[in-house]
């Protein structure tokens, strides 16, 4: 105990408990002073409501029975929330954006048509400019031609794919 001058077996220190607190043994080597609690913090922590959010408490910050804090939101979230419509792309929400009734976006396409269409069909435009399931346009195998940025042709031996930058492209960025 050389920070507060004690020595061998005995202690002249006091050390004194407070509330919801015990202190045991003599503070020697042989027999250590032992602070405990069965308390946490009871009586210390409060929680407060605000317009939008509804705060509890519950427990009584002990090991048996420990505080625990849960919120509550008091508005929709839909109301907080707006969803532009374009030409390409229409809005519409079912729900208020509570725990209870949970908001659901719909965004529907006026331009795509999905109504009809065979397994293999893919979305073509149609001569009025919507789209609508339709069966793919067919070429030859190796009459796909790429630009910058994608490679092959199409056929099983050099399918497309997306070609960020070439070798020499990479090259080209490490010369000094």
């Amino acid at each position: 105990m050389a920070r507060c001058r004690c020595s061998n077996e005995t202690c002249v220190c006091v050390v004194e408990e407070g509330e919801g607190i015990s202190v045991t043994g003599t503070g020697s080597p042989s027999s250590p002073w032992v602070i405990s609690t069965d308390r946490v913090i009871t009586g210390t922590l409060a929680v407060a409501d605000t317009n939008t959010v509804d705060m509890m408490l519950q427990g009584q910050g002990t090991l048996a029975e420990p505080y625990v804090i849960s919120a509550a939101a008091l508005f929709a979230i839909s109301g907080m929330l707006r969803f532009n419509p374009t030409d390409e792309v229409e809005f519409s929400t079912v729900g208020d954006g509570t725990f209870s009734d949970p908001l659901n976006v719909i965004a529907s396409l006026p331009w795509v048509q999905p109504i009809g269409g065979e397994p293999g069909d893919v979305l073509t435009q149609q001569a009025d400019g919507t789209y609508a399931a339709g069966p793919p346009a067919l070429v030859p195998a190796g009459t796909i031609i790429t630009g910058p940025g994608l490679a092959g042709d199409g056929t099983p031996a050099t399918p497309m794919r997306v070609d960020v930058c070439t070798y020499a492209d990479l090259k080209a960025l490490c010369v000094p």
